[in-house]
């Protein structure tokens, strides 16, 4: 029989001789309510595969942004000025007349820099163009399931790590050169921009979010160079309860509460 987080509260009160929420002293609500979140998330680590369904989200890739009206300064990270928006962190992006690809990340609300100093003219009137090639997830995204679809396209390959997809994901291509330009190096490599099409892989990465946290990013490869949209399945953590008169939260997956939920909840309690 399914249970709700005022059934659990009730329940539990029973044990220290209470028989209404409101007849509970505030520490004694906190506790329950702490103590519930606490047997959600130990069920959820310890089988989220197959007690926590992935569900199917998506969202859309725009087509190549211009900027214009950015402040830069030479051999300088810092990168401000109208344009710049949150979707922007982790995205390739070509300044003004620096020669290489460069990446935007973010680090505070409305605060960016650029990956590696800016080594163009130093200007208040830049030009930039980036390509959305990063998706980031909410913070509560904690893996992204296949398939990945682009919508009317194809099924997008996954890469498992940088390192194997090293090429294909940084702000520029690093390609080993066996002799053939002449230099004093044995196999030296040598850079060369990204180019953008119709995507063909990803790879899920982890990021460090401006405010601290742990969040995953979806990189695209090729750079997108025209608005796509993508779909796929994709594994949250659960909503956390947040009070003891809720009568509709799913506490425990498969409906399992009377033999897995209650027997962990009130050992805890």
């Amino acid at each position: 029989m399914a249970k709700t987080v005022n059934a659990v509260a009730l329940d539990l009160a029973g044990y220290i001789g209470k028989h209404t929420i409101v007849s509970l002293e505030p520490h004694q609500q906190a506790r329950i309510l702490a103590d519930i979140n606490a047997v959600r998330q130990t069920l959820f680590f310890f089988d989220k595969s197959d007690f926590w369904a992935a569900s199917q989200t998506g969202d859309y890739v725009r087509a190549p942004q211009s900027l214009t009206g950015l402040t830069l300064t030479f051999g300088v990270v810092t990168i401000s000025g109208a344009g710049l928006a949150s979707w922007m962190d982790g995205c390739t992006i070509a300044v003004n007349d620096d020669v290489a690809q460069n990446r935007i990340r973010r680090t505070a609300a409305s605060t960016y820099v650029l990956e590696a100093p800016y080594v163009g003219t130093t200007t208040a009137a830049g030009t930039a163009t980036v390509w959305q090639d990063c998706l980031n997830r909410p913070a509560n995204a904690i893996s992204i399931q296949r398939p990945v679809m682009l919508e009317g396209e194809w099924e997008l390959m996954p890469m498992s790590n940088i390192a194997e997809g090293r090429d294909l994901f940084r702000p520029y291509n690093t390609h080993t050169d066996y002799g053939e330009r002449p230099t004093d190096s044995t196999y030296p490599t040598y850079a060369q921009p990204r180019q953008a099409g119709t995507p063909r892989l990803y790879l899920v990465a982890n990021h460090d979010y401006y405010d601290g946290s742990k969040r995953i990013q979806i990189r695209l490869s090729p750079m997108p160079d025209q608005q796509y949209s993508l779909r796929w399945p994709e594994r949250v953590l659960p909503a956390e309860v947040t009070t003891l008169t809720d009568i509709t939260s799913v506490l425990c997956p498969l409906r399992m509460e009377e033999s897995l939920f209650m027997p962990l909840v009130r050992d805890v309690f």
